[in-house]
């Protein structure tokens, strides 16, 4: 890799982190929810996480399919077989989220919580092929030039492609399931 390429690699590895972090305090958060009476802060919160979900949930698709796009576009980094089917599972919901966002309908929230859970499997997968994993029946289904088990890097002792798409799907599907689900009361559109 270039070393512009390494540095926007380090960029998203810390972004990566930042996104597990905020994996486990909307589980915190979530897990919390009973309470939410009791602490004026918590419910203060959840309101605005409640109130911004689809937004945040829009921004990271962007932030991810940039990310994705970078990698084979700019550094030159083949996409494996399962890499793009996590592109597929993670493109389309740029634009679910987007039209959901700007026209205020939650209708279509429910299909990128789906989404979102197929890709973390599909990552999860990735991610165990990446570390040491011997079953390649999934990645050779698919013909691929460039082998699954290849890492291209490994930051901060974890982070390789596919843990930075698990994190971003299972940022999106808590924010989308979240937000469906604190929703759910009101009225669709």
């Amino acid at each position: 890799m270039t070393p512009f390429a390494e540095s926007i690699t380090r960029l998203l590895s810390v972004g990566t982190m930042i996104g597990d972090l905020l994996i486990i305090v909307f589980l915190v958060l979530l897990l919390l929810r009973s309470k939410r009476h009791e602490r004026p802060r918590l419910h203060m919160t959840l309101d605005i996480l409640e109130t911004r979900a689809l937004a945040l949930a829009f921004l990271f698709s962007v932030a991810a399919t940039v990310s994705s796009l970078f990698y084979s576009q700019i550094a030159g980094l083949p996409p494996c077989s399962l890499c793009w089917i996590q592109r597929a599972l993670l493109f389309p919901q740029v634009l679910f989220l987007g039209l959901s966002w700007w026209f205020g309908s939650h209708r279509i929230v429910k299909y990128s919580s789906a989404l979102s859970v197929v890709g973390m499997l599909v990552s999860g997968y990735h991610s165990y092929l990446q570390y040491g994993g011997s079953n390649h029946t999934l990645c050779n289904a698919f013909g691929g030039a460039v082998s699954c088990a290849q890492r291209y890097f490994l930051e901060f002792g974890y982070i390789t492609m596919p843990i930075m798409s698990f994190t971003i799907f299972a940022l999106l599907f808590i924010l989308t399931f979240h937000f469906h689900k604190g929703r759910r009361a009101t009225p669709e559109n």
